[in-house]
């Protein structure tokens, strides 16, 4: 029935003199080369936004976790902190141990630590004194 009503619609338009649209495989053909060259436009499309976006989550990831990124940088500084505290007691301790030998030098001696030093390394005491332990 479709071959007839064509049929008599090309009749038709040949006695009217009417010029014919190309026949519609043609234009099926024109139509899905339009979908595919839109298709392919929307696939590189996507594919630079999802370049695009892997890239700035690699940029972020690395820029918060990595070995120079901020979660890095905290641990550091607290660990900063940690060490210039531990130095500050070395550098007490230095400074007790330094007036301590100035004081049991033989420029300078200081007969209560001398006293206190002889009683604590060589378990000295005076003769009048009771030791309790």
């Amino acid at each position: 029935m479709l071959r007839i009503l064509t049929w008599g619609i090309h009749i038709l338009a040949r006695i009217c003199h009417i010029r014919q649209k190309p026949p519609f495989r043609v234009a099926v053909r024109a139509v899905h080369k339009m979908e595919t060259r839109n298709k392919n436009v929307a696939l590189s499309t996507v594919g630079v936004f999802l370049v695009g976006f892997l890239l700035a989550a690699n940029f972020t990831f690395a820029a918060v976790q990595g070995d120079f990124g901020l979660f890095k940088r905290m641990q550091i500084e607290a660990q900063e902190e940690t060490l210039e505290r531990e130095l500050d007691r070395l550098k007490l301790e230095v400074q007790l141990a330094r007036n301590k030998t100035r004081r049991m030098s033989d420029g300078y001696l200081d007969l209560d630590l001398l006293d206190e030093q002889a009683r604590k390394v060589l378990g000295l005491a005076r003769g009048d004194e009771i030791i309790i332990r």
